[in-house]
């Protein structure tokens, strides 16, 4: 799995797994395996319930907010106590 990425790939935990760092739209689409145009909403969602930030710059750059961090602490949690999600997804 790539550092602050979204993505659903064997490795991965797509939506899951937003970005920890400092991470541009491109970077987010070609780590997660998916396009543009399913990756904005997914973001805009994550933004509009303060799960992920958006950090102005020369380029537009997605970082996950303290919120998102601790979101993502208790579906990690979750996780834990349904090891068959983890099976389904490598099926898939």
């Amino acid at each position: 799995m790539s550092e602050g990425s979204l993505h659903p790939r064997p490795e991965g935990r797509g939506i899951r797994d937003p970005p920890r760092s400092r991470c541009n739209k491109t970077q987010i689409v070609y780590s997660s395996n998916l396009n543009f145009h399913t990756v904005v909403p997914y973001l805009d969602l994550l933004i509009r319930n303060g799960l992920a930030e958006i950090v102005e710059g020369e380029t537009q750059r997605y970082r996950t907010t303290p919120k998102g961090a601790e979101v993502l602490l208790h579906f990690q949690e979750i996780e834990l106590l349904m090891p068959e999600m983890e099976a389904q997804e490598e099926l898939a």
